[in-house]
């Protein structure tokens, strides 16, 4: 019996799918960029196993999750999911549009950055750092101020001429249960949970922008031990190194030994963008000065010190 196929828009690629994925928007487009659909995937899986969850070759992906799905990811153009028994479709939906969409963009040749967009409808700003930085609850504060969310996880990057435009992806947004009560918003479902800590998807349709944005300015989030925020201007190898470490996935590059792409497009990335990185200090409530620092240079830049954090 033929499935019913979904039609969808996300990082700028038309996205038909047997799995209803109703956070992504819809779409009216008649082409197929990229085509999910279920199989059987035994065969294909041969020799993964919960300590080696993975394969990858220049033209495709196998992931195993254990008790979620396998997923088989060929040529940018298709995604087949095999779900497992009993697998809860949100947890299934999480790796399918997090790894198996940022594989899709790295055998597309888009760059994927790791991290959270968002815009005041003309400047695009990318959050990014590694887990636990804060991407998310800061971002979170400017969507507070009325700002708007572009995408939440993976930067789908594209260059034209001088510009570095981002693709949206949709209007949700996973956050920490810490901040959930103080935000006032209300949660759809767990994400996951890591170490001991929560993280919920929120939606965000009413702040979702779902057009490309001009990415201007990346602000890294580095989490230190120290008593202010502190502040830098990245610039020279310093920032090319700092964009290629915090692309989506960014061992891939290494595994398939396109390292000199990847350098190439943080190349690109570099000249086109301003790169600032904040410290902020652990454990002491700093995000307003940090939304404060960010605000400043989107507006006019700012000058590289240290502000007093405020709570």
């Amino acid at each position: 019996m033929k499935r019913m196929t979904y039609r969808y828009s996300v990082f700028g690629l038309t996205v038909t799918s047997e799995l209803a994925l109703p956070e992504l928007p819809s779409s009216e487009t008649t082409r197929s960029d990229v085509h999910i659909q279920l199989s059987d995937l035994q065969e294909k899986m041969n020799g993964l196993t919960a300590d080696h969850p993975y394969r990858l070759t220049e033209e495709t992906f196998s992931l195993y999750v254990p008790g979620v799905a396998h997923y088989f990811v060929a040529s940018g153009t298709t995604i087949e999911v095999d779900l497992a028994a009993g697998a809860e479709i949100e947890a299934v939906k999480l790796f399918l549009l997090g790894s198996c969409m940022g594989i899709i963009l790295h055998q597309r040749g888009i760059l994927p950055m790791h991290g959270s967009v968002i815009t005041n409808g003309e400047t695009g700003v990318l959050l990014t750092g590694h887990s636990g930085a804060g991407k998310s609850t800061t971002a979170h504060r400017f969507l507070a101020q009325g700002y708007h969310l572009v995408t939440d996880d993976v930067a789908a990057t594209r260059f034209e001429d001088d510009a570095a435009l981002v693709a949206p992806a949709y209007g949700h947004q996973k956050l920490w249960e810490d901040v959930l009560p103080s935000s006032g918003i209300g949660y759809t479902r767990v994400n996951r949970e890591v170490d001991g800590r929560t993280k919920y998807t929120v939606d965000r349709e009413q702040q979702f922008w779902n057009e490309s944005v001009r990415l201007r300015l990346i602000v890294e989030l580095v989490p230190a031990d120290i008593e202010y925020v502190q502040h830098e201007t990245v610039t020279g190898m310093d920032k090319v190194r700092t964009l290629m470490l915090h692309t989506y996935r960014n061992i891939y590059y290494k595994e398939l030994q396109k390292e000199a792409f990847q350098f190439e497009s943080a190349m690109a990335l570099a000249r086109r963008v301003r790169l600032l990185r904040i410290y902020r200090p652990q454990g002491i409530a700093s995000e307003q000065t940090v939304v404060e620092l960010i605000t400043a240079a989107i507006k006019e830049g700012i000058n590289d010190g240290n502000i007093k954090s405020k709570s």
